[in-house]
């Protein structure tokens, strides 16, 4: 399956309900590996020109109990054993990554269920008086104020950044929360318990799961004591909205996907991430591939069209050949030819015209009947189906002239 495909099945994925999905193992790597390239070349053909990303960030998930002794760290918690409740990763920040890759190299044998909450589902359980205090700036899950609930401005849809540690955190810290804000939280959190026990599932060894982390909470249940379970996770700032765009534009896709694939093949590269670099090169190989068989036509074609008389053809390759070329010489020409052959003569005038910018010179003939000559002579032999010898000889006299 080529990048393309894969691309938009993970966009898919990610863009519509329920937004997030398990990836089965893969045999010849890890799959979260294969899903983390994927995501990362997603990051690199939605982001600016000027904004590419320069890393792919990853970090070894397992019980640790120097990490979790740490105090003032949130993410202390998913070190230990105690039970996760459904959240947000990075919700300290005012804009969260977009997308988080769990993948599982060793699950617990008894515990660490995955848990999930889809703010979709989560809307349709609270009243229109809590959905619009959360959607209010006033809560303290980082430096500054944020909502919990707000507008996606590039796809219009509710997104969600929560963390009931991280706000706890906050309240340490100082913050302070209004007799509505409380009651407000009590009611997203009670929402939040029953949804997650509607969605929970194993993750298997082997399999990676992908998450829109705007529109969906994860958390696990408890883990057993003394647990070995290891999953490597992946957070990236991908535009969803921009790559949909991107993947969907056609020819563009053709040009701006190679470059920012190899430009993320690279940067894996020089990361040590070898695999990942090569999954990308690998499919940039074959868009290039696909890039160069679905290229704009050639003028070999349209003689051809010419030759057979199918003036249709010729008039759409030519029109084809003029959107990508711009201002070209031959194709303005046979252009105004096909305009005369259809009386259309006000528009043979103009592309005439265009023909002369494209190479001026011919337009400083001593003769002011020259081109006209030229070009009805020239027409003739199209009408005449002659024209491959047309193009061939009718330049070399215009190029002596």
């Amino acid at each position: 399956m080529d990048i393309l495909a894969k691309s938009r099945e993970m966009l898919d994925a990610l863009t519509t309900f329920p937004y997030y999905a398990v990836l089965p193992p893969t045999r010849d790597y890890a799959s979260w590996q294969e899903a983390s390239a994927i995501a990362f070349a997603l990051t690199c053909i939605g982001a600016r020109s000027d904004d590419l990303p320069s890393r792919l960030g990853a970090t070894r998930v397992t019980v640790n109990p120097k990490a979790s002794s740490v105090q003032d760290a949130v993410t202390r918690y998913s070190r230990t054993t105690v039970a996760l409740e459904p959240h947000t990763d990075s919700s300290q920040q005012e804009n969260p990554h977009s997308i988080v890759i769990f993948g599982m190299a060793r699950p617990d044998d008894l515990g660490g269920e995955t848990q999930m909450v889809i703010v979709d589902e989560l809307l349709s359980t609270l009243n229109t008086d809590t959905i619009a205090l959360l959607r209010r700036p006033i809560w303290p899950l980082g430096h500054q104020p944020k909502p919990i609930l707000e507008t996606d401005p590039s796809s219009g849809e509710t997104r969600i950044s929560y963390y009931r540690k991280q706000l706890e955190r906050s309240l340490e810290l100082g913050a302070s929360l209004s007799e509505q804000q409380i009651k407000a939280l009590s009611a997203l959190d009670s929402a939040i318990i029953n949804l997650s026990e509607m969605r929970s599932f194993r993750l298997e060894q082997g399999e990676t799961l992908i998450i829109n982390n705007h529109k969906v909470l994860h958390g696990r249940t408890a883990l057993a004591d003394g647990s070995q379970r290891l999953m490597m996770r992946y957070r990236l700032r991908a535009n969803l909205a921009a790559c949909t765009s991107v993947l969907e534009s056609g020819k563009r896709s053709t040009t701006v996907i190679p470059e920012r694939l190899m430009y993320a093949a690279s940067r894996l590269e020089g990361q040590g991430r070898a695999t990942q670099a090569q999954i990308l090169k690998s499919y940039a190989r074959r868009v290039n591939a696909t890039a160069t068989s679905e290229s704009a036509p050639s003028m070999a074609e349209v003689e051809n069209a010419l030759g057979t008389r199918d003036f249709p053809r010729a008039q759409s390759l030519l029109e084809e050949l003029a959107k990508e070329a711009g201002p070209n010489f031959d194709v303005s020409y046979f252009l105004s030819a096909l305009a005369t052959q259809r009386n259309e003569h006000a528009k043979a005038a103009a592309l005439l015209a265009n023909a002369a910018t494209a190479r001026p010179f011919i337009a400083l003939s001593k003769d002011p009947k020259l081109l006209a000559c030229r070009k009805s002579r020239y027409q003739q032999l199209i009408l005449n189906d002659d024209s491959r010898s047309l193009r061939r000889n009718w330049g070399r006299q215009v190029m002596r002239e």
